[in-house]
């Protein structure tokens, strides 16, 4: 009498455990994930240990390069930076106006100071330049 021999059942795959940590591991990212919305341009802020934050901000000119200055969204050069800025602040109160000047880490010196130069040729008086808080050793 012959026997037949049965193959060794192959136990099912079990996907649970490894969909359980596919899951813990997308939760994980979801909260550490920092979600940053800025004016869309990368600037090095230099370090300032007296920062504080600006509540509300009326302006925001961010300088990087003398061809490339950002007022509030708006590209321009310094040289067209005077005819902007009056288009900018018609109609705006300019004593009670607040400027917020990003000049990034690598700008040169003469460049923000000339920016500032323009802006108070415009008549605005409340300038701040953004920096960002350093960090203390622990």
């Amino acid at each position: 009498m012959k026997f037949r021999r049965s193959l060794p059942t192959v136990p099912p795959l079990n996907l649970t455990p490894l969909i359980d940590v596919i899951l813990m591991l997308l939760v994980f990212f979801l909260l550490a994930t920092v979600f940053r919305v800025g004016p869309g341009l990368a600037v090095q802020l230099p370090v300032s240990s007296t920062a504080k934050a600006v509540s509300m901000t009326t302006v925001r000119l961010t300088v990087v390069s003398e061809s490339e200055i950002w007022v509030d969204g708006q590209k321009v050069a310094l040289a067209g930076l005077d005819g902007l800025l009056k288009q900018d602040l018609a109609g705006k109160d300019r004593e009670h106006l607040r400027v917020v000047v990003e000049g990034g880490y690598d700008a040169p010196y003469q460049l923000v100071v000339s920016v500032l130069d323009h802006l108070r040729q415009a008549g605005v008086n409340g300038v701040n330049l953004m920096t960002r808080l350093a960090r203390r050793p622990s």
